[in-house]
């Protein structure tokens, strides 16, 4: 399996969890789908400030894992990338 169709997949993975959450999240959340470090995960903005990431941990052709970033220092840094 190419690493596009294994991006794509989890792409696929993470779009199911995002419409199922949009239904459930408060008018402030924001949900996005954005690749950090290579992997595509699933962002929330609380008023534009980020608060929350699922990140999808790959592994050759297998979604081995789904990583939350909670830390606010690592959450601050990662607003501060995505917005250069």
């Amino acid at each position: 399996m190419t690493v596009f169709w294994l991006w794509f997949d989890a792409v696929l993975l993470l779009a199911r969890l995002f419409i199922a959450l949009m239904h459930k999240v408060p008018a402030n959340h924001t949900l996005s789908i954005e690749e950090i470090n290579g992997a595509p995960a699933l962002l929330c903005h609380i008023d534009a400030q980020l608060n929350w990431v699922l990140a999808l941990e790959l592994r050759g052709n297998s979604i081995v894992g789904l990583r939350s970033i909670l830390n606010p220092d690592k959450l601050a840094f990662l607003q501060h990338q995505l917005e250069t």
